[in-house]
């Protein structure tokens, strides 16, 4: 009988065969866990930087708020910065930094440092550098309640910065569309609420009117998940998603960011000439 002839494997292929499927499936479950911890770190990375802006807009409203007890305030939240299509407040009017609890022991000379000292998550420190950031947040000195209302008041802000006009404590607004639709846009104040209603009695309660009124909103697009912060006059710090309700709307955050645009360009045409 004939001895079988032995076939020898080319080298070509010798160490070449493939992985048996033991080794391939735990190699994709490998990959899946690696895929999912990935997503899962960025996740928390998100939800981090989330919850830290939340922190900021809380502590720019708290300047604000330190600002109603400077004299020359005189109890009303400080005007748009002088610069035309810089829709934040005049910071020579909100100080940098304030104390909650204990002495601070530095020097601020700046408005580029804001120190907090208080208790933020357990940490009784705590520093931000260029603090607020520029064009970080919009900020509305005026009360409005709806989109129509905030929208005349830009177009009221445009006209009067293109003249070279001053900001009274009230500003005419178009027939009905000024703060919860008097012919007048009211500046926030202590005392908002008895001044509005001395022109139309039918308002809601001062509960309701610092739910309804923003002053602080932060732009979109920081953040994974559009939208950002908001603050309104109770103080109280909100998350919107964006596009969503006024005052992270579409149309209202457009037209915000067109009255920039514009002065902006207005601005490179005046250095041209």
């Amino acid at each position: 009988m004939d001895t079988p002839e032995l076939i020898e494997e080319p080298e070509s292929t010798r160490g070449r065969r493939g992985l048996s499927p033991g080794l391939l499936l735990g190699a994709v479950v490998l990959l899946g866990v690696a895929v999912a911890f990935h997503f899962a770190l960025l996740r928390g990375e998100e939800i981090k930087k989330r919850g830290e802006g939340g922190r900021d807009a809380y502590v720019v409203s708290q300047l604000i708020r330190e600002s109603l007890k400077y004299t020359f305030n005189d109890g009303y939240f400080p005007l748009w910065d002088k610069k035309p299509g810089v829709l934040f407040y005049d910071r020579t009017r909100v100080n940098p930094s304030y104390n909650l609890r204990f002495p601070l022991n530095r020097s601020l000379e700046t408005y580029d440092t804001g120190v907090i000292v208080g208790a933020f998550e357990n940490e009784y420190g705590y520093i931000l550098k260029k603090f607020p950031e520029p064009g970080r947040y919009f900020y509305l000195p005026y009360a409005v309640t709806n989109e129509e209302e905030a929208l005349a008041l830009l177009a009221v802000y445009r006209e009067k910065m293109m003249n070279g006009d001053t900001f009274d404590l009230t500003l005419e607004a178009p027939p009905g569309r000024g703060t919860y639709g008097t012919d007048n846009f009211y500046r926030a104040y202590r005392g908002i609420h008895r001044r509005i209603s001395n022109e139309k009695q039918d308002i809601p309660s001062l509960e309701q009117l610092r739910k309804d009124v923003y002053m602080l909103i932060e732009r979109p697009g920081r953040y994974a998940q559009s939208g950002g912060w908001v603050v309104n006059l109770e103080f109280k710090t909100k998350w919107m998603d964006y596009p969503g309700e006024f005052p992270m709307s579409e149309r209202f955050i457009n037209a915000l960011e067109a009255l920039e645009a514009e002065f902006r360009t207005v601005a490179l045409e005046a250095e041209g000439t």
